[in-house]
């Protein structure tokens, strides 16, 4: 089973490795639905999406990459985890950005080296290590989803959609994760240069 650089970096966004997919290609999608909850796995490789052509599914069917917050069955056990949530923000396209990850300074470099939905200017803003980090992101985003953006741009010469972009301000994002938070690892970081991006 082939997976593009796209695909494994997808994976590993999420807490998942190449072991936790799988092979649908080929396969009725009616089939495999049926077949990858038997196998315990969180998620399959399918046929393309219609939107961006994405071949990575949800056990629902639907497709990954394009709903990353449409949790399958099996990936409710990753949601345990213990990650820092951060926010990044945009002053050029006026968004923010929710996310979790090991290290937030690393995953600021990496949103400015792609640059992530094409915003070349992220910054980090907001960041605090919690348990269920994966969950949190998911309720945290999902309270802000009618402020979701699509933004084009391109990765590993292949055209992508973020879909976790949000038009809103720094307190918004913030307020969305305090509203989801019970419990932190450690104390929030917050720059000193939030007032910047409280948009109207």
């Amino acid at each position: 089973m082939d997976l593009t650089k796209a695909e494994l970096d997808f994976l590993k966004q999420k807490g998942l490795t190449k072991n936790d997919v799988y092979n649908g290609l080929g396969v009725k999608q009616k089939y495999w639905m049926s077949l990858v909850k038997k196998e315990g796995k969180p998620i399959a490789l399918g046929n393309p999406c219609t939107y961006e052509k994405h071949r990575l599914k949800w056990p629902s069917g639907h497709c990954a990459q394009c709903n990353p917050r449409n949790i399958g069955k099996g990936f409710s056990d990753r949601f345990s985890q213990t990650k820092y949530i951060y926010i990044a923000g945009s002053l050029s396209h006026k968004v923010m950005k929710i996310g979790i990850g090991d290290d937030p300074e690393q995953r600021l470099a990496v949103l400015r080296r792609q640059p992530y939905a094409g915003v070349p200017d992220w910054q980090l803003l907001f960041h605090m290590k919690v348990p269920n980090s994966a969950r949190l992101e998911h309720e945290a985003i999902s309270s802000l989803s009618k402020h979701v953006v699509r933004l084009g741009y391109f990765k590993d010469g292949g055209k992508q959609t973020a879909i976790e972009v949000i038009k809103c301000s720094y307190v918004d994002a913030l307020k969305a994760i305090a509203k989801s938070a019970k419990t932190a690892e450690s104390d929030p970081w917050q720059s000193p240069k939030v007032g910047l991006y409280e948009f109207k």
